[in-house]
């Protein structure tokens, strides 16, 4: 993305946080609430860039800014006195809800390696900080209990990443992210969303959040890091509006060197299962039938990206899947797609 793209973009998202923060004063809810759901309004605009975050990134930059913003408020005096209250419900609670979702995880989808099942466990597990504190500023409660809810809030994410990276070391694999973040579109997976929190004459401040849109409570498929499922390591790479939808996206299976093609090679009638003869003719003719790929600006460098992969073996799901050198039949392609574009 042009650096002028990358700054109307933060310059809209900051706009659009401080509308949703006045929208939440004025009618009454949590600025988190309005956050939340104007994020996920944002998955449904088409055309918005993306943004490659490494999570590593991600953790240091978000997560110590958003526990400070929530301890600055915390009664330390009333943490001390309800220490053993805060750490049963910061590693206690956070340890039996891992086990809990790891069990019921496992249940339902007996093909998911126990580990993942964990992992998803330790990614949910913990409440966030935010979020409490902006239920605890509404809500009447025993000093007591709101003493155990901040200070558990606080420290729970703690216990949560370090169930992920055990749940990664015990497994024999490489470690689970600590935070699955990867690739961050605005409004589709994860949005970039903010908390304005009480502005006054001489204080405003601006709280950078994570919303997680439509993948679901922190549950996010990290982009660029690879996933092990059990004897093969399989990798999501986006690619809006290729062929033809702008979530669109493919998965690379590394062990194999497979490219789950999708739609990008489209034959039309009888053919072979598997094929080493060339597979770009018959998805030209058929694009020339259909004409179901968006022959925009992206094309070209996407097919480009995944020709980097150096895939020995597309898999397509209308066509022959082919063996060979899967990254000359990706540049051919796009080489095709360039022709009909000049020839329009």
């Amino acid at each position: 993305m042009h650096p002028v793209e990358t700054f109307e973009l933060i310059l809209a998202l900051l706009a659009t946080v401080v509308a949703l923060h006045w929208v939440a004063a004025r009618i009454g809810l949590p600025p988190s609430a309005t956050l939340l759901v104007g994020g996920g309004a944002l998955a449904f605009v088409p055309g918005l860039p993306s943004v490659t975050l490494d999570p590593e990134l991600a953790l240091v930059l978000f997560l110590p800014p958003l526990l400070m913003d929530g301890a600055y408020y915390t009664a330390f005096g009333r943490a001390r006195r309800h220490l053993p209250g805060i750490l049963s419900l910061a590693v206690g609670a956070v340890l039996f809800t891992t086990l809990a979702v790891g069990v019921v995880t496992h249940s339902l989808v007996p093909q998911l390696p126990w580990a993942a099942c964990f992992a998803l466990g330790a990614v949910v597990s913990p409440p966030d900080a935010i979020a409490a504190r902006a239920v605890l500023q509404r809500v009447k409660l025993p000093r007591r209990l709101q003493a155990l809810l901040e200070g558990e809030s606080l420290l729970n994410d703690a216990t949560g990443l370090v169930l992920r990276s055990t749940v990664g070391e015990f497994s024999g694999r490489a470690p689970i992210p600590s935070e699955p973040v990867g690739e961050v579109r605005p409004g589709q997976t994860v949005t970039i969303t903010g908390e304005c929190v009480r502005a006054s004459a001489d204080e405003l401040r601006v709280v950078l959040t994570l919303a997680e849109g439509t993948a679901g409570y922190r549950a996010v498929v990290a982009t660029d890091q690879p996933h092990d499922i059990g004897g093969h390591r399989l990798r999501f790479i986006p690619t809006p509006h290729v062929p033809h939808n702008w979530e669109a996206g493919l998965w690379f299976d590394e062990t194999t060197s497979t490219l789950l093609a999708g739609d990008l090679f489209t034959h039309v009638g009888q053919c072979p299962a598997v094929t080493e003869a060339d597979v770009v003719a018959p998805a030209l003719d058929a694009e020339g039938v259909f004409h179901a790929t968006g022959l925009n600006t992206n094309l070209a460098p996407t097919l480009e990206q995944l020709a980097q992969l150096e895939p020995t073996t597309l898999a397509l799901m209308h066509g022959a899947s082919y063996s060979g050198d899967g990254a000359a039949q990706l540049r051919a392609l796009s080489d095709g797609y360039a022709a009909m574009v000049a020839a329009s």
